[in-house]
């Protein structure tokens, strides 16, 4: 069965091959509340029994360190690209909100309020959609956001943004990209 450690945990193993020879090694997720999670990789040169330097991945909006049936550790990042991806990692999160501090749950209310805003602007900007449509349909997901940087309360099961809807908001055949009038500078 897979478990997953809370981001407070450090996932350690014996038997880490280095080389021929097999190794202490650690694995843990280091927070940055401006950055967010990243991993962190470390292990000991069984030949001189010293720690090795720690190698530091890059950043992500959520990671967790996940261990196999088999014992071995890996890393978990979920990533927020676009509506259909909060809707799915808060799924993940309302059953997963235990593995995370406050400080790491408060970030990653913000970081998807932000997320939202982002997405809606690109709605907006890049489909054609009409701005007071789209606030419709993400408003009411993006005050539950706040109130819940607020209160530290687990409200990501409440957290789904109606994807059909804001479809419907997309003008077909917008392109933002076309030239509707070109004029040279200096020519008459």
């Amino acid at each position: 069965m897979k478990t997953y450690l809370k981001t407070t945990e450090t996932g350690a193993t014996d038997d880490y091959p280095y080389g021929r020879l097999k190794c202490r090694a650690t694995f843990k997720v280091e927070f940055n509340p401006k950055r967010g999670f990243r991993s962190v990789f470390q292990t000991i040169n069984p030949k001189t029994q010293r720690q090795n330097a720690p190698k530091k991945g890059t950043y992500s909006p959520i990671m967790v360190v996940l261990k196999n049936d088999d014992g071995q550790f890996k890393f978990l990042t979920k990533l927020f690209h676009g509506f259909q991806s909060i809707n799915v990692h808060s799924a993940w999160m309302a059953t997963n909100f235990y593995l995370f501090t406050p400080e790491e749950i408060e970030y990653i209310y913000f970081h998807m309020v932000c997320v939202i805003r982002a997405e809606a602007k690109g709605m907006c900007d890049y489909c054609g959609a009409n701005a007071d449509g789209v606030i419709d349909v993400v408003g009411a997901t993006v005050k539950i956001l706040v109130n819940a940087i607020k209160s530290g309360k687990n409200v990501f099961d409440q957290i789904k943004i109606d994807i059909e809807a804001l479809e419907a908001l997309k003008v077909p055949d917008f392109n933002p990209f076309t030239i509707t009038e070109y004029k040279m500078i200096g020519a008459s």
